[in-house]
């Protein structure tokens, strides 16, 4: 099951993910895969108010700005809980679709709006 969880920016996405993630998955595995590169004061206070928001409510981080298609590993774990075992969160699309498309400086090409649409719909498929 995938659910997406679409807003505007600081109407409570996360919070509501989280729930649901939490809810979805009793006391199974929790894996909040975060995908934010932050930059500047304001960046890094948003990664420290997010890691706020979801502390004690049993998630396993990964931050993982690119490459989220590498998880799992190639015997289907995730920094070592078997996916197929965990709810997986992934925060953030958006932020993920913008590393994608604008990583360039880390050897990497700018991609079109379409190479990113395929690039972050294989990674989701993926996870």
């Amino acid at each position: 099951m995938m659910i997406l969880v679409v807003g505007s920016p600081d109407s409570g996405k996360s919070v509501k993910a989280e729930e649901l993630a939490v809810e979805l998955s009793g006391n199974e595995k929790k894996i909040y895969l975060a995908t934010m590169i932050p930059f500047g004061e304001e960046g890094a206070a948003r990664v420290e108010k997010h890691r706020a928001l979801r502390n004690g409510k049993g998630f396993v981080t990964v931050e993982r700005p690119l490459n989220v298609g590498s998880l799992p590993d190639s015997e289907g774990f995730i920094e070592g809980i078997r996916a197929e075992e965990a709810t997986v969160l992934l925060e953030c699309a958006a932020n993920l679709c913008a590393n994608v498309m604008f990583a360039v400086g880390r050897g990497v090409d700018a991609k079109s709006p379409e190479e990113t649409a395929e690039i972050v719909t294989e990674y989701i498929l993926r996870l």
